[in-house]
């Protein structure tokens, strides 16, 4: 027997859309297409470029089944649906049966053999870095002697990730991470990868040269810094790193439309190589103590940044004849302190005694240890010749 329809709704997206991609719909009552047998479930078949589009609306209208994944259909997505939206529901688009998607764990420790799990509920760490394709997570003893078990674990989770690394924390003169693999994919071991960070790539060995993902979210201001002094400058502006490490202080400042000079220095002879890689061409690129080479430089620079937080309050005077004269110029820094916003206050003052701070903001970021916090400054200068 025919189905005849109770209603026609006419809706149209609330928000402005592509005429070519208008997802507006007439909702019309209609017999239910039969299940292909009971593993089956139905899924709203769009095109892939409306696929977070529909998503959302099907989510708002509460038909969303969300424990479960969308299908890739080459051109199209399958979105499934839950059994709250109508069996007599349509849209322009085809409903179609599909072996439901089922989700996996949300945390990669719900990958974990559920026995171990329990034993060291309290052990399991609580976060990792992630350097590109590796993972790098700190283990306590408790759990040390289940690295294997982790590291597959982490492995399933990520599905981007080739290597999964124990941090053993710091080794040598240039105190780089101390890694052990304890998990890879494909027997590929090799420590060098592509880091991605606010849009720009950069490339390193973190077993070599030091990298912390951590404050990628203060870098990422770096370029509205440099825009705004040289603005205020008037030119195109020199800008330098003396702990440069890779160069993401520098990779993320960089911009050719108000930067026309860099230099890069570090004291690891690894880090050259990687610099090379990742700064422009025409960057300057040194391996020297820097407070030597601050000494040397006929060239003077407009912003220099200092993330050496254990001594980047101590070096800062030092640092001082990598500045131009006679103009506003910049510091931008990090540094840890068990004593607050105005003992730094106090310290960077002292520093520059003989010169005008014509501004100065320091905004703690977050806590580094029980007793120590780490905090970022910018230092606004004039210094005398």
């Amino acid at each position: 027997m025919a189905c005849k329809a109770d209603v026609v709704i006419e809706w149209m997206s609330p928000i402005p859309i592509p005429t070519s991609n208008n997802p507006g719909f007439a909702a019309i009552l209609k017999p239910s297409l039969p299940l292909h047998g009971p593993s089956h479930m139905r899924h709203l078949s769009v095109p892939k470029k409306e696929t977070a589009y529909w998503r959302e609306e099907l989510s708002r209208l509460g038909f969303l089944e969300k424990s479960h994944g969308i299908h890739d259909l080459n051109q199209f997505r399958g979105i499934p649906l839950n059994d709250k939206c109508p069996s007599d529901f349509s849209t322009k688009y085809e409903i179609i049966h599909l072996e439901p998607i089922v989700s996996g764990p949300k945390k990669w420790i719900e990958r974990l053999p559920r026995e171990l799990y329990l034993l060291h509920k309290d052990d399991w760490p609580s976060s990792f870095d992630q350097i590109g394709e590796i993972i790098v997570i700190k283990l306590s003893d408790s759990i040390a002697n289940q690295a294997e078990t982790i590291g597959q674990a982490l492995l399933e989770h990520f599905p981007s990730i080739r290597l999964v690394c124990e941090d053993k924390g710091v080794k040598g003169d240039y105190r780089v991470r101390d890694l052990n693999v304890i998990a890879s994919r494909n027997s590929n071991l090799s420590f060098d990868t592509i880091v991605r960070e606010n849009g720009k790539m950069m490339q390193l060995d973190p077993s070599s040269v030091y990298y912390s993902p951590r404050l990628a979210t203060e870098r990422q201001k770096l370029s509205k810094l440099v825009k705004k002094l040289s603005k205020r400058l008037g030119k195109k502006i020199a800008i330098c790193d003396p702990y440069a490490g890779i160069g993401p202080n520098l990779v993320n400042a960089y911009d050719k439309m108000y930067v026309n000079q860099i230099l890069a220095n570090d004291l690891n002879p690894q880090a050259t190589p990687y610099l090379t890689l990742n700064l422009p061409e025409f960057s300057e690129i040194y391996c020297t103590d820097a407070r030597d080479l601050a000494t040397t430089l006929s060239k003077k620079y407009d912003i220099i940044f200092v993330n050496l937080p254990h001594d980047s309050i101590s070096h800062l005077s030092e640092l001082s004849p990598y500045l131009a004269y006679s103009q506003e110029t910049m510091i931008v820094g990090w540094a840890l302190s068990d004593t607050g916003v105005n003992d730094l206050i106090t310290q960077i003052n002292d520093q520059f005694s003989q010169d005008d701070i014509i501004d100065l903001r320091i905004d703690e970021i977050k806590s580094y240890s029980p007793s120590q916090s780490i905090y970022s400054f910018i230092i606004h200068l004039y210094l005398s010749p």
